[in-house]
């Protein structure tokens, strides 16, 4: 499931997915993101906060939240990367 948040701020559900499968498809959705880019001739950079749940009960508002606090994160060093963290912070 995929949506909209925010302005810039987009959300995509990947349910029975753990982290490992989480960095494989969105190290592969970031390469298709560089190379649609490129082939458009477009200058647009992006950042990608990943927040994976330990289970199914987990507070999909909360994530959220983790998920927007890796990707402020992530803006301030570096664009155009992914930086992942679990839900909830230990």
């Amino acid at each position: 499931m995929a949506g909209r948040v925010g302005s810039d701020k987009f959300a995509i559900v990947l349910h029975g997915t753990d982290e490992a499968g989480a960095k494989v498809m969105f190290e592969a959705f970031r390469g298709f993101l560089q190379q649609e880019m490129k082939i458009q001739g477009w200058s647009i950079s992006f950042s990608i906060g990943v927040a994976t749940f330990s289970s199914t009960r987990s507070n999909l508002e909360d994530a959220l939240k983790t998920a927007d606090a890796l990707l402020s994160q992530i803006k301030t060093s570096v664009n155009n990367n992914i930086v992942f963290g679990g839900y909830p912070v230990k």
